[in-house]
């Protein structure tokens, strides 16, 4: 009895225990239910993880991914569009929305989840942007040479004429591509670039609009490497050809001028070679001119300064020799072909008499004069190429006289005859003999002294009482003088810049006149005859030195003898002109200016800084003070700088900035500002005062060199944004605040390893799902060098 009560009384226990609960769950299931159904549906659902934009033609489309609401959650949308605020609110199972902001609007859009309790979710996903159309093309293009550079300018695309719009653009060349941005409507492209390909991009978020245009630009005619040929079969031509390093990039044409004395020829060309004729040792120039944009060209160059004699020639063998027999001389002439005519001294003339075994020579170009005693009976004559190569030409005189019995015999018969004969003519005919003229003089001379000029001649061995006949005509005015035979000379006060021609004669005691004569002819000259008023001026066709006659020569017809060095070399030119023009790719030069004469020369002498492009400096370099990194030292040299006094102007372009200055050393320190569109020219001092030609060396529109060190960030600050959290830092040092993306920002959730990064010069945003508990930032430089900095977020 007691054991089956005890069994009892633990059934009783079991089962009202579980009764007990039963009734007590079920009790406490509905009130529990009851009392935190609200709650359960007050926090909201998380935020979509993306929002999308798409626009068409105005219209934009916005776009989420579903975030899983409950029941009767939704969502609420807030857009401004240009500062006006509108909100919307989408059930759950929306996704989308519509809007049509105005071109050119500023639209900022965020969306926020919501609970069925009307609960505000504390984070949001934000986005924002401009609107433009997608077929947005800039308008009049232009492209505009100033002294700075070359400008590219354009208007807003049409209907965005009121809109804030920026612009990328991009510029490729034969040196590169490079990348400006800016919100104006122009640049200014380097003034050295010839092909220019232009794009211009308009700035939008959801795609870009674009147009390009294609405009040449300018060039220095230096950059042509030109080759000369002359064809063996017809060496009157000249065959030129050329390179330009743009010729495929672009389709360049040439205007061609060829100058030879005072002659020229201007032709254009479409191709890289051009045949012309060729006038040898005759001043002449060849200009090989881009034709560039807007129809213009700028730039030369200069290819000959043929003043001397051609190379590499094969002449030929002399035809046509003729002698003309004068005396104790022969002239020997041949004829010579027109374009060689103005060369001196092509042909020396070998001339030997084998019987007498006498030899001489002399040099000319179609002909020259030999002197020998005797050139009987034969003389031959070897005429041969002087300096370049061909074949010699060998001919010889007729005999003078025949040799009647021969010379053996001839001698002995004169010799048995001599003495009768010689005393016959003493005692019979001593007045036949004082009447025969005497030989003439050797020689006659002329000195010149302000106008007093001075005749003398050499004494002839007059016997009796024979005397002189000098006849002379002064500007065709002819005169006659008879001096006794003891007189050597005469002297005239002469006017200046008189045409003298003198002759003498020898006359007898019985006035028997000689049948030859002594000739001489000048133009009379003063010694210390200096040019006046000396120019130089820049032209499209080289540098013009001129200058006037000297003082009182004013009605002369004067030669004169142009002598000119520079770091080219020497070169020189006759001219009766009071002009010549120099190679305008020659920078530094000294001109003299000698005034032809018969018994001497007048000069004068005077140096001029003439044109030259300033490519001939080879390399610019540049350092970036340790001290100072905002100071970049540039410095270079340039190959006149031992021949002339050198000074420079530097222009330097920052931005939109320009500074110009002038330095009397190749060096110079400028102010640095990293990724800014920056141009850097040098411009040697040229002729009066200009400057010409230029070198652009930097176009800083990216970053510094790897080498640069960036300090470390300071004064690290975060801002909570919803499911983003801005990091900045300052300050950014005044070099580098143009630069974009310096630095990388790395963000990572301590507890959940969640992770993400951003990039900016001095703060970016980084999102994240939760920035709970905490957030280890790090900051370090992007491409440069530097040292990172690490800070901690806590959330509140």
């Amino acid at each position: 009895m007691p054991e089956r009560r005890r069994r009892w009384d633990i059934t009783f226990g079991l089962v009202l225990f579980v009764g007990a609960s039963i009734i007590i769950a079920g009790v406490l299931i509905p009130v529990l239910v009851l009392i935190t159904k609200e709650s359960f549906y007050i926090k909201p659902a998380s935020l979509p993880t993306s929002l999308y934009v798409y626009e068409n033609e105005g219209y934009i489309t916005l776009q989420w991914a579903e975030t899983g609401l409950t029941d009767n959650g939704s969502y609420i949308l807030q857009y401004s569009i240009d500062g006006g605020k509108q909100t919307k609110i989408y059930t759950k199972d929306v996704q989308h929305t519509v809007v049509k902001p105005s071109v050119c609007s500023n639209v900022f859009v965020q969306i926020q989840t919501v609970s069925e309790t009307g609960d505000i979710s504390k984070l949001s996903l934000d986005h924002h942007y401009t609107v433009l159309p997608l077929n947005a093309f800039v308008t009049n293009t232009s492209l505009t040479r100033t002294a700075t550079g070359l400008i590219a300018s354009w208007e807003k695309p049409i209907g965005l004429e009121n809109c804030d719009v920026s612009y990328a653009v991009r510029f490729t060349s034969e040196f590169g591509q490079f990348n400006v941005e800016t919100d104006s409507h122009r640049i200014t492209v380097p003034n050295y670039i010839f092909c220019l390909f232009l794009r211009i991009e308009v700035s939008s978020i959801v795609g870009f609009s674009k147009t390009k245009f294609s405009e040449v630009g300018h060039v220095n005619g230096e950059r042509i490497q030109v080759d000369l040929s002359i064809p063996p079969e017809n060496p009157s031509i000249l065959v030129a050809t050329w390179r330009h390093h743009n010729e495929n990039r672009c389709s360049p044409s040439y205007t061609v001028t060829y100058e030879f004395g005072l002659d020229s020829e201007t032709f254009v060309v479409s191709k890289p070679r051009v045949i012309f004729d060729v006038r040898y040792c005759v001043f002449a120039t060849l200009r090989i001119l881009p034709s560039a944009f807007d129809g213009e060209y700028t730039g030369s160059s200069t290819i000959i300064s043929a003043t001397q004699y051609p190379t590499n020639m094969v002449l030929q063998p002399v035809e046509n020799i003729e002698f003309i027999r004068d005396d104790m001389y022969i002239a020997v002439s041949w004829d010579v072909p027109e374009y060689l005519s103005r060369c001196s001294y092509l042909y020396t003339v070998t001339a030997r008499n084998d019987y007498l075994y006498e030899g001489a020579s002399c040099e000319g170009t179609g002909g020259c004069a030999v002197s020998l005693d005797s050139f009987c009976p034969t003389t031959e004559f070897v005429i041969s190429p002087r300096v370049l190569r061909g074949r010699s030409e060998a001919t010889m005189t007729r005999k003078q006289w025949k040799i009647a019995f021969g010379i053996v015999f001839s001698f002995g018969v004169f010799m048995f005859a001599g003495g009768a004969v010689a005393l016959l003519v003493i005692l019979l005919s001593s007045e036949r003999y004082c009447s025969n003229p005497a030989s003439l003089p050797t020689f006659l001379e002329a000195y010149d002294s302000d106008g007093i000029v001075r005749i003398h001649w050499s004494e002839t061995g007059f016997t009796c009482n024979g005397s002189y006949i000098l006849g002379y005509s002064i500007d065709a005015g002819a005169q006659t003088e008879i001096l006794t035979g003891d007189r050597q000379y005469m002297i005239w006060d002469i006017p200046l810049c008189s045409d003298i021609l003198i002759r003498l004669w020898t006359v007898s005691e019985t006035g028997k006149i000689s049948e030859e004569y002594v000739e001489r002819n000048y133009t009379v000259l003063p010694l210390d005859a200096y040019v006046t008023n000396t120019e130089i001026t820049k032209t499209d066709q080289g540098i013009v030195v001129s200058w006037q006659k000297p003082t009182g020569l004013k009605a002369c017809k004067i030669t004169y003898n142009v002598q000119y060095s520079s770091e080219l070399g020497e070169f020189s030119n006759q001219t009766d002109y009071e002009r010549i023009i120099v190679p305008s790719d020659i920078f530094c030069f000294t001109v003299r200016i000698y005034i032809s004469t018969v018994v001497g020369f007048s000069k004068t002498s005077f140096g001029i800084v003439g044109s030259g492009y300033a490519n001939i400096i080879n390399e610019v370099n540049f350092n970036i003070s340790s001290e100072n990194p905002a100071l970049m030292i540039a410095y270079w040299s340039h190959p006149n700088e031992k021949l002339c006094s050198m000074t420079y102007k530097i222009t330097y372009i920052l931005d939109a900035e320009t500074q110009s200055f002038e330095v009397p050393t190749s060096q110079v320190t400028l102010p640095v500002q990293y990724c800014q569109y920056a141009s850097f020219l040098i411009r040697p001092i040229a002729l009066n005062g200009t400057s010409f030609g230029f070198t652009n060396s930097i176009i800083a529109t990216q970053y510094p060199k790897p080498d640069f060190t960036l300090q470390p960030v300071q004064n690290v600050q975060f801002s909570v944004n919803g499911s983003s959290i801005t990091v900045s830092w300052n300050p950014i040092p005044e070099i580098i605040r143009e630069c974009d993306d310096l630095y990388t920002v790395h963000a990572k959730n301590t507890r959940t390893d969640e992770e993400n990064s951003c990039q900016g010069t001095d703060g970016c945003r980084v999102i994240l799902t939760d920035f709970c508990p905490t957030i280890d930032f790090s900051i370090r430089p992007r491409t440069l060098q530097g040292d990172a900095v690490f800070r901690t977020f806590t959330c509140d």
